[in-house]
């Protein structure tokens, strides 16, 4: 038996839960380096992306409550979730003239929201680790994330990190992330190592061992 988890942190959760250990591949979370790719130089940015369902885990109140009276633009992109009406409206009521919900949007118009971002913001309680972060990050954006689940594994000191239950440490990473912009090698190295191909190479050398 081979296990085939996305991080080392979710192999050793494996083993801790279910007392069990067996040989592993880890293969990464993966996302479209041939779609989301960097904008023409030169294009201005602004703002701060969130892109995700809106949903208590994915945290998007405490985003739009660490912004509230900054005048940074936010943007939200995605619908609610399956059971997160009521938090969805908790959302829109919080929400300031400087906020803006464009709902669930396709790949193309996506790519262009992260492209006209300067950071895109994902203050999760936890993620695994968060496929809209790896988009951003290939299309250029600087990224705000936190360090539940694998994310820390994924970004390593390339990303801005917030704690999920803390406003002025949202804020404070934000602000940190308009002013330092992406990390110069984060795009090229998600570009090497998070990719459908790099996904597809670690799935056949584990079918290999197995």
């Amino acid at each position: 038996t081979i296990l085939l988890p996305n991080s080392a942190a979710e192999q050793r959760e494996i083993e801790r839960r279910f007392g069990v250990s067996r040989p592993a591949v880890i293969v990464p979370n993966a996302a479209d380096a041939a779609l989301f790719g960097p904008p023409q130089e030169g294009r201005a940015r602004r703002g701060v992306l969130c892109v995700g369902r809106l949903e208590p885990r994915k945290n998007q109140l405490a985003l739009i409550r660490a912004l509230a009276d900054t005048g940074i633009p936010l943007t939200f992109v995605g619908d609610p979730g399956r059971y997160s009406a009521a938090y969805a409206r908790r959302c829109w009521q919080a929400a300031g003239p400087h906020v803006r919900f464009v709902g669930q949007q396709p790949a193309e118009k996506l790519r262009a929201l992260y492209h006209a971002a300067a950071v895109h913001a994902c203050v999760s309680w936890y993620e695994t680790p968060g496929l809209a972060s790896l988009e951003a990050a290939l299309c250029g954006c600087a990224v705000v994330v936190t360090r539940g689940g694998s994310v820390h594994e994924y970004f390593g000191d390339d990303a801005h990190y917030a704690d999920p239950g803390a406003p002025d440490s949202v804020r404070k990473a934000i602000r940190v992330a308009l002013e330092a912009g992406p990390a110069p090698h984060l795009a090229e190295r998600i570009r090497h190592d998070c990719t459908w191909a790099a996904a597809a190479e670690r799935t056949l050398a584990a079918y290999r061992r197995a």
